[in-house]
């Protein structure tokens, strides 16, 4: 309630408040498969497409494209020109024999 050009009520304590974080489309989409790929819910091999993750996140094509994007220049994800994109297999990296380290 407004009391004398003063707001009752409780006061807000701004030295304990944290300025909030503005995350774009684009990162919380990249935050949100990239959460999916490191916790095991998409499998190596396994054959996205840009509809099935718009649809899945429910939000447009553009902020989920530019995550693709990123996700792929990282190596997270493997895309095939105006087709598919996927999970890469990951292979061990070879050992070295000769027991140098």
């Amino acid at each position: 309630m407004k009391q004398g050009g003063k707001i009752s009520g409780a006061k807000l304590a701004p030295k304990k408040l944290a300025p909030l974080r503005r995350e774009t489309l684009h990162e919380t989409a990249y935050a949100e498969i990239r959460s999916a790929l490191t916790s095991g819910c998409m499998k190596m091999g396994e054959s996205l497409t840009l509809r099935s993750l718009v649809s899945t996140l429910e939000i447009s094509e553009a902020p989920v494209r530019e995550a693709v994007r990123r996700l792929v220049t990282e190596g997270a994800l493997e895309a095939i020109p105006n087709r598919s994109i996927s999970v890469p297999v990951m292979t061990p990296a070879p050992s070295s024999k000769n027991g140098a380290r």
